[in-house]
């Protein structure tokens, strides 16, 4: 446990020198922006947990820039910890990012009254909810490829996630009138189990990591450095 934790703060610590004031203030006036300009508070949120996927990467980045991978088989580092911990740090980084998206939009929202309208709509638990569903359901494809491939030759890999998100919003938007009918009633139902939902979204959240993780490790102990 003690590796996995300081694992999880050397990660931390490598990504620091790339997350200067300056960086953290860009990140911030560019999900401002969005969420000024869309008026909307699921669109400003998205936006930060884009931030946090690109954040997301940099270990992955500075290790093969370093050769830290190299450096962990030295340090007799069991592979399992490498993958446990960049799941872990990953999932930190996802909850701190939505915590500040909300924060963000909630400060906007005293602000801009469509702001507010859209944060406070009903079912917004639920969308809310879908958002970070979604994005830890990207990660869980993301990752995998990192470990197999690296991060210079994942990085085309990693857009593959969003081509597909991209696909299913537009196959979403030309559904049959019957399906789509079909889709509004078990949204409303949801709607109005908001407990049942949120445990549903977390143990499938729980089981697409676990499976990811799965796959990462077997990939990861492949790999020679």
């Amino acid at each position: 446990m003690r590796k996995l934790v300081n694992f999880v703060g050397l990660d931390f610590a490598t990504i620091q020198p790339y997350l200067s004031l300056k960086t953290c203030l860009i990140y911030l006036a560019v999900c401002i922006f969005v969420t000024l300009t869309t008026r909307n508070a699921d669109i400003g949120l998205s936006a930060t947990l884009m931030m946090g996927m690109i954040m997301m990467s940099y270990p992955f980045a500075i290790g093969e820039k370093c050769n830290l991978d190299a450096l962990y088989v030295t340090l007799a580092l069991p592979r399992s910890t490498v993958v446990s911990g960049r799941y872990l740090f990953t999932a930190l980084m996802d909850l701190l990012t939505a915590v500040l998206g909300l924060a963000a939009v909630g400060l906007l929202s005293l602000f801009e009254p469509k702001i507010r309208q859209s944060l406070l709509s009903p079912g917004q638990g639920l969308a809310l909810s879908s958002i970070f569903l979604t994005f830890c359901l990207l990660q869980a494809l993301q990752l995998p490829a990192y470990f197999k491939l690296g991060y210079s030759k994942a990085r085309l890999a990693g857009l593959l996630p969003y081509a597909v998100l991209v696909l299913l919003v537009a196959l979403l938007g030309n559904l049959p009138a019957g399906l789509t009918q079909s889709l509004t009633s078990l949204l409303q139902t949801l709607t109005r189990q908001p407990l049942l939902t949120a445990l549903t979204a977390l143990l499938a959240i729980g089981l697409s990591w676990l499976l990811s993780a799965r796959i990462a490790l077997v990939f990861y102990r492949k790999r020679e450095f």
